[in-house]
Formats: C-alpha cells, structure tokens, sequence
C-alpha cells in the first residue's frame, strides 16, 4: 500500500512540475545584433587594455605611463567582471580573447621596453579610448537591453577619465623627452 501510495505522490508531483510554466532561459535571441556586437566589442577591448597594461606595469620607464597602466589594469578588469556577469545573465559568454590588431598590437609592444614602449603604448592607448568612448556612448544612446545600456552609461565617465589621463600623458613635454 505504502509502495502504491509513493508511486501515486510521485506521479502526481511528476505531472504538476511538467504543467507548472518554465521560466525562459535566456539565450542570445533575447539580445539585438549591436548589443552582441557592443558586448564582443567591449569584452575584448577590456581584455587588451588589461593585457597591455600589464606588459606596461613591466616594460614601461616613465612613472607616469606605470601609474596609467595601473589603473587601466584595475579599472578595466572591474569593468569586464561586470560585463561579464551581465553577459551570462543574458545567455552569452563574452570572448575569452582579444581581437586580432589587439593581439598584434601586444606582440609588438612586448618586444619594447623603456621610451619606445612608453611612446607606443601611449599611442595605442589614446586610439583604444577614443574608440571605446565612442562605442559605449554609442551603446548608452541606443542600446536596446537595458542592463547593457546601463553598464555602458555607467562605464562611459571612466573611460572619458581614461582618454583625458592618456592625452594629457601624451602631450607632457617632459613624458616625450624621456620616451
């Protein structure tokens, strides 16, 4: 009796947690082309700016272009946990590597050291902020998911920090004299 019983239970718990409506899982349909292409985009990005930024912590002569390097490996390894949080949120996994001129650009500056690391890398840093200022005002503008338009309004002040930081090292006539 107690067997027929258990079955009984079982079967019914069985039928109740099939009807019960599942929740979505979410998956990357929930998310348009340019919020995917803005979370590949910034995911890399971040994972160049803190691979450079070590090179930099290594490599670089000018304390100046270290304490930059510091905190573009801090600020940036911050923002990528963030975004990967939301991207797996959404049912996407960001990109575990950097982008092909990323990855050609650290191999050219890893075989740098002192002020020609100093001045490359600087270099490379103002282009790499002006391109992500831009690309996350853009994705604070018109992104379509709320939580990525979120974290790149929220992420854009930083990184306008980051640019005026670098073009004011870039432009320091003593930083130039020593690179």
């Amino acid at each position: 009796m107690r067997l027929v019983l258990s079955i009984a239970a079982l079967a019914t718990v069985s039928t109740l947690a099939f009807a019960q409506p599942q929740s979505p899982s979410p998956a990357s349909g929930n998310l348009s082309k340019a919020d995917r292409d803005f979370v590949d985009k910034a995911a890399r990005a971040g994972l160049a700016e803190v691979a450079e930024g070590q090179l930099a912590l290594k490599q670089a002569s000018n304390r100046n272009v270290k304490d930059f390097a510091r905190r573009m490996v801090d600020d940036h390894s911050k923002a990528g946990d963030q975004l990967k949080q939301i991207a797996l949120g959404e049912g996407i996994s960001p990109p575990a590597s950097v982008s092909r001129s990323d990855a050609a650009q650290q191999s050219k500056l890893s075989r740098e050291n002192g002020a020609a690391f100093d001045r490359d890398y600087i270099a490379a840093q103002r282009t790499a902020h002006k391109e992500a200022v831009a690309l996350f005002a853009k994705e604070s503008k018109s992104g379509t998911n709320p939580a990525l338009k979120s974290f790149a309004a929220q992420t854009l002040p930083t990184l306008e920090e980051h640019y005026r930081m670098v073009t004011s090292i870039s432009s320091r006539r003593r930083v130039s004299r020593s690179m």
